[in-house]
């Protein structure tokens, strides 16, 4: 799993996380931008604080979901994933290198967060000359002014809908919930349903690289 900040592994597969068996989760940022905005508006002096304490409730989340991957961060600045593309694309195609995964599960390309579709580029770049199945999880994005959550944008790609049993939900809940800092951002998802869908990546022989 490649997710751009601590919270986005709870939106993707929070309700069915040890399902995913053994599980390697990389995130790319830290989850604390170099603005300090909403650092300052927390009551965090500094940037560290606030990255530290973002880490805290991602472990706490993890701890209610039972799920004990291998966490690799790579510390980026929340918002600067798109100046390090090249070296997370290095880096990710290491990971999957040594992993050898049977998927990789990441954001679609959307325009939900600049993160997201940093990771989605990176993911994609690093998966180009391999055989590794790319898995998307429905994030959110804006479309004809409405925020939506746990939905793809409309596009003709099959989709795989998980509803969550009771149990489910209330693990995703209260995994939601252990990010207090994200409390605001989080309001407006639902537990009730997780969705997937399955891309194949080809490279052209102009060495052009497509997803369909």
């Amino acid at each position: 799993m490649v997710v751009a900040h601590p919270d986005d592994e709870t939106i993707a597969a929070g309700g069915r996380l040890g399902w995913l068996g053994r599980l390697t989760m990389v995130h790319v940022t830290d989850g604390s931008p170099r603005s300090m905005e909403d650092a300052r508006r927390l009551g965090f002096r500094n940037r560290e604080s606030y990255a530290a304490e973002r880490r805290r409730e991602l472990l706490a989340a993890l701890t209610v979901s039972g799920c004990t991957p291998e966490l690799i961060e790579f510390g980026i600045p929340d918002q600067d994933a798109v100046f390090h593309l090249r070296e997370i694309t290095a880096r990710l195609s290491a990971v999957v290198q040594e992993t050898a995964p049977d998927f990789v599960l990441t954001h679609p390309y959307e325009g939900g967060h600049p993160d997201h579709d940093s990771c989605a580029f990176a993911v994609r770049r690093s998966l180009a000359d391999t055989a590794v199945p790319l898995v998307e999880f429905a994030g959110y994005h804006l479309i004809d002014s409405h925020f939506r959550t746990g939905e793809f944008l409309p596009a003709s790609i099959p989709e795989a809908s998980f509803p969550l049993d009771e149990e489910q939900q209330v693990r995703k809940r209260r995994m939601l919930d252990t990010f207090h800092t994200q409390r605001e951002t989080l309001a407006p998802f639902g537990t009730d349903m997780e969705r997937y869908r399955l891309r194949r990546i080809t490279i052209s022989h102009h060495g052009r690289m497509r997803v369909r």
